[in-house]
Order: structure tokens, then sequence, then C-alpha cells
């Protein structure tokens, strides 16, 4: 896989980024006027692949969100917008050429610092495939134990290595699906076990019934009426026991194939996270990055609107918006303009469809806030 990097950016007219290895080495420093979005994020891959971005704002800049999206790196911002000073002390000694790379590079060496006990800590537990492996940890968030179960997972479900990989999931997305599969692979196994020793107790109980049945003729009195309806009834439970468990593995087999096919198309889809509406209660579970696909969007309050304001930036609905929501912060996108895939937890859509429509919202955006600028000026 492509080297894992760190890459500090600092956008504006004149844009610059700076990139790290693990081992906190400069790799690169550059800046230049008008830096082209499609044109930086070239540059960057060509040197390895992007797993943290590091801004010195406290709100992550637009250009960030959008450089995110595009790499799958994670964000790592400061509590506070750095002061010129503050990126002075931290670039000391470390060559750039302006103002411009000063900032990028203490922007990825925040970063660096921030995640250096754990890049030292996935060291210590890893013998090989490390920068595999820190990926999944750094990035992702996923633990290392996790991480390296990943690899070794069976050949079956190698599509899904590359999924992460490519930061097509969140974290709590993938461990949702990976951890599902597991459970119903193991289930799907106990299942077969149980019915084969249904079917053994079975075959030996059969002879027994033989037996009784012989000597049933003879003998006709209760208890062996009794008997005889008993074992029978134990082998019908049996059978049906078998049946049933026939029909669960059949499902199983089914749901696993259906998360298949969806993990191994999202390569070129976004997950979307399906919430009824926008209330505390159903978006409690929320993490940054956050596609949101909702049905019912005018549901809000102001509490809900802050606990996701800073996690999320697009919304796709089903029902139509009312003025009082499309006041809020966020991109509301209708669902007909889409073509979406459904599923019982999570629904699928097309990048380049949804980045075509986020393009155009961005760039009305700023058509608006230029005419009001002009307008104060």
């Amino acid at each position: 896989m492509p080297k894992p990097i760190i890459i500090g950016i600092d956008p504006g007219t004149t844009s610059a980024y700076a990139i790290l290895d693990l081992n906190g080495n400069i790799l690169k420093i550059q800046s230049k006027k008008d830096f082209g979005f499609n044109e930086m994020v070239k540059k960057v891959s060509e040197i390895g692949l992007p797993i943290i971005l590091g801004t010195d704002k406290q709100k992550i800049p637009d250009f960030i969100e959008r450089f995110a999206r595009k790499t799958g790196a994670k964000i790592l911002n400061p509590d506070h917008d750095l002061k010129e000073e503050e990126k002075r002390t931290i670039t000391n000694g470390l060559k750039h050429n302006n103002s411009h790379e000063m900032d990028a590079l203490a922007s990825a060496l925040i970063a660096y610092n921030t995640i250096k006990p754990t890049i030292e800590k996935t060291r210590k537990f890893t013998k090989t495939n490390f920068n595999e492996i820190a990926t999944y940890v750094l990035r992702d968030d996923i633990p290392i134990k996790t991480a390296i179960s990943i690899l070794e997972a069976p050949e079956e479900v190698k599509e899904i290595k590359k999924v992460i990989q490519e930061k097509q999931l969140s974290k709590k997305d993938y461990m949702e699906l990976f951890e599902k599969y597991k459970s119903m692979k193991k289930e799907n196994q106990l299942l077969r076990q149980h019915s084969i020793a249904l079917t053994n107790k079975i075959k030996k109980i059969e002879p027994e019934l033989d037996k009784i049945k012989t000597t049933k003729s003879k003998l006709t009195t209760k208890k062996i009426d009794t008997l005889f309806q008993i074992k029978e009834k134990r082998l019908k439970n049996f059978e049906y026991k078998i049946r049933d468990m026939d029909e669960r593995i059949k499902e199983l087999i089914e749901e696993i194939k259906h998360i298949n096919k969806a993990i191994f198309k999202l390569r070129d889809y976004y997950v979307l996270k399906k919430v009824s509406n926008l209330s505390l209660k159903e978006l409690s579970n929320v993490v940054k990055g956050d596609i949101l696909y909702v049905e019912n969007p005018n549901l809000f309050t102001i509490d809900s609107v802050k606990e996701i304001k800073d996690k999320i930036t697009i919304v796709i609905h089903r029902d139509k918006t009312n003025s009082k929501t499309e006041q809020l912060v966020f991109d509301f996108i209708p669902a007909d303009k889409l073509t979406i895939e459904e599923y019982e937890n999570f629904a699928l859509v097309k990048k380049k469809d949804l980045d075509k429509l986020s393009n155009k919202k961005d760039l009305m955006h700023k058509i608006i806030q230029d005419y009001k600028e002009s307008r104060t000026t």
C-alpha cells in the first residue's frame, strides 16, 4: 500500500502544504498562489497516502473539509487558533520559504505530536505490515488488535480491507459491518454444529423407538403408551428444530451475501447514515464526517443542531424542507435528485453524483457570501 503521510495545509489566495512521514521527517513543503484544489490533491497523493490532516484553526476551513472528504484523511484541529508566536516556536530551526509554508508546517507538526504516542504504541505491537496497521489505527481509530485481525482475515473478506484502506467507510460503519459479518459466521457455524448434534440424537433414539413399536403390540399398559408418545413427541420436536435451524442458516447466508454486495460497491459510493429526523435521540450516534439521510428534516431542536453542526456538512432529505430548516448551516440536498440504494441501517449513493451536487452548493454559497461582503464595503 502507499506510504501513510501526515499533511498540514494553509489555505488561501496563496496556499501551502507540508508533508511528514510517520517518523516526523519532512518529506515536502510547497506554496503557490491560486493553488487549485485538485492540483494540490494530486501533488500530495504522489508522495503517499494522506491519513492525518492538520490545520492551525479551531474552526475547520471549508478547504480542509473538502480535502479530507476527497482523500479520506482524518482532520486534527487545535482547541484554539494558533498565534503567530506559537507557530514560530513550533517550526523553529526548520526550513520554510514564507509564512504560508510556516503555517502549513506548524499544522502538520502539531498533528504529528498529537498522534506520536499512538504511533509508538503501534510500532511496539507490530512486527510486520506497520504502514497498513498504522493507517487503520491512526486514520480510522480502529484498535491495534482489531487492525491486526483485519490483515489476518481470510481471503473472503479481502474486499473489506480495500474499502477501509480507501476510507470508504467511517470507523463506526466499518466496525458494525465487520462485527456483524463475524457474528453471523460464528452463529452459522454453531447452528450447523447443533443441527448435526440433533441429527445424531435422532439416530440414537430411532432404534429405541423401533424397539418400543415392537413391544407395544405386546404391552398395552398406559405406562408404555405414554412412554411411546413422549419419545415420538421428542423426535418431532427435534425435527422441527432442525428445520427451523436450516431456515435460519439460509437467512444468515442471504444476509451475509447482502452485506458483502454492499461492501463491494463502496469504492464508488458514500455510506449514508439513516435517521428519521434531526432530533437529539436520532442523532446520538452521529460522528464527525457522517453524511445524513433523513426522512423528515424539519423536526429538530436548537440543542440537536448544536450537537451536529461541527460534525456534518451534508444532509440528504426525503421530505421537502421548510423555510426555517433551510436557514440551518447544513447543505440540504433532496433525495429525489440522487439515486439512493437503501439498506436496513444505512444507504448508499454514488460519490460522483453527490460530489457534483455538493460542489454546486459550495459555489452558490460562495457567490452569496461574496455578494454580502460587497454590499457591506
